[in-house]
């Protein structure tokens, strides 16, 4: 890539409930400011983080809303989705609704263009179809989704992506450096940025041009990743090296219960009331607690030591 790299970062938000499942906005607000003091780029809302597949399109057309206003509050940019529908004609209906608030993007989930067993031409033509449905002006995304099945982005897709002329953003989960190196072969000298969603092949991937991190991780410890772009940007690869492997390394946490574990931190913070989740698995354990407790005084030492 040409000239110095960067590492903009955009959350995958969680969303904090109400003991009866009803959407806590208090607290979102509380999220949303706290990633603008961190020094955060933007957000990415109602995706699987936030839980958008146990959400019902009224939920996550509010919950759009009102993470869209809070975001440009603090000057932060905001790119959402919810795009869960199974039929292509409910996935319209709910992406022209969407469309109408405004967001920097609306990103298209790329398995919901076509079933586990479905080909990219079906995809393809899914895809043209909510196109042609969409504005012209409208700003557009894809994500890699791994629920409810993982359906790898193809270059068939990123052609297409190219040829429209609206899309700007790529949350990348692939999780496979020269995957990550042949998309951004693809996408230079364009307007598509790709995010990627993986913590072990974060900085190899911006090296290589990614655009920077959207991520699990934005949740639990955003200060630590600002450290690791400002040093990024800064040029000091010592010290990027550094961030990148204690977050390759903390990022297991990813696999032990989350979102709840992120929840429950963010509690721990003063910034949810609770760690309750829609998503139907079981609260943490004990046991998954302390290691919780013991990674947010590891990470606190962390931080004073940079």
């Amino acid at each position: 890539m040409n000239g110095k790299p960067t590492c903009s970062l955009y959350p995958t938000i969680v969303t904090p409930f109400f003991e009866d499942g009803r959407i806590d906005y208090e607290s979102l607000s509380r999220l949303v400011a706290l990633f603008a003091r961190a020094g955060l780029d933007g957000v990415f809302a109602v995706c699987q983080s936030s839980e958008m597949f146990f959400l019902d399109d009224e939920e996550k057309l509010e919950l759009a809303a009102f993470t869209l206003n809070e975001c440009r509050k603090h000057g932060l940019k905001c790119v959402v989705s919810g795009h869960t529908q199974d039929a292509l004609d409910d996935q319209i209906k709910y992406l022209k609704r969407l469309e109408a608030l405004k967001a920097d993007a609306i990103i298209l989930v790329n398995n919901r263009l076509a079933a586990k067993n479905e080909g990219e031409d079906r995809l393809l033509s899914r895809l043209n179809a909510i196109l042609d449905a969409l504005k012209p002006d409208t700003r557009l995304g894809v994500y890699e989704c791994p629920y409810p099945y993982k359906r790898t982005i193809s270059d068939e897709l990123l052609d297409a992506m190219l040829k429209d002329g609206r899309f700007d953003f790529v949350k990348d989960t692939c999780c496979h450096s020269e995957m990550i190196r042949h998309r951004l072969s693809k996408l230079a000298g364009s307007n598509i940025a790709l995010y990627n969603a993986n913590s072990a092949t974060l900085y190899e991937s911006i090296r290589d041009g990614a655009r920077g991190y959207s991520g699990i991780m934005l949740n639990i410890m955003p200060e630590v990743f600002v450290r690791f772009a400002q040093s990024v940007a800064g040029g000091d690869a010592s010290k990027a090296q550094l961030l990148s492997d204690y977050i390759a390394v903390t990022s297991v946490i990813e696999y032990q219960n989350y979102p709840a574990n992120a929840k429950y931190i963010l509690t721990r913070r003063g910034i949810f009331s609770n760690a309750i989740t829609r998503n139907g698995k079981p609260p943490l354990t004990e046991s998954q607690i302390k290691e919780v407790d013991a990674f947010m005084a590891m990470n606190k030492l962390m931080l004073s030591k940079l």
